[in-house]
């Protein structure tokens, strides 16, 4: 799971500070400004801003699902990462294959039809 918050970073412009862990295996809580999270339902991906405090304490308190009370204008967002390996593999065409008959092309129009 150490590669999902520098993909966060990298791609969404949440910093690593404003991470914590999730409930869930790929899983992270993260502080963000509500104002952000609007502009990525419009399908605006702006840098996000950094919470500003006193200390990394204070927002792992606020990270915390028990922690009821954010910030005016924060928000916590459980975010899901997915690693997808290059999708590279051949069909298979050895004998006894069930689409032992079909060429590549047939195989994209069957999936296109």
């Amino acid at each position: 799971m150490e590669w999902l918050a520098p993909a966060l970073e990298r791609d969404l412009g949440i910093d690593q500070r404003q991470t914590g862990p999730g409930q869930r295996p790929n899983e992270l809580v993260v502080l963000v400004p509500t104002r952000w999270v609007m502009a990525l339902r419009n399908k605006r991906v702006t840098r996000c801003a950094r919470y500003e405090c006193f200390s990394e304490g204070d927002i792992c308190t606020l990270l915390q699902r028990s922690q009821m009370k954010l910030p005016s204008g924060w928000t916590r967002v459980c975010i899901q990462g997915l690693r997808k390996r290059k999708l590279g593999y051949r069909l298979a065409r050895e004998p006894g294959c069930h689409w032992e008959g079909l060429s590549q092309d047939s195989f994209m129009t069957l999936m296109q039809g």
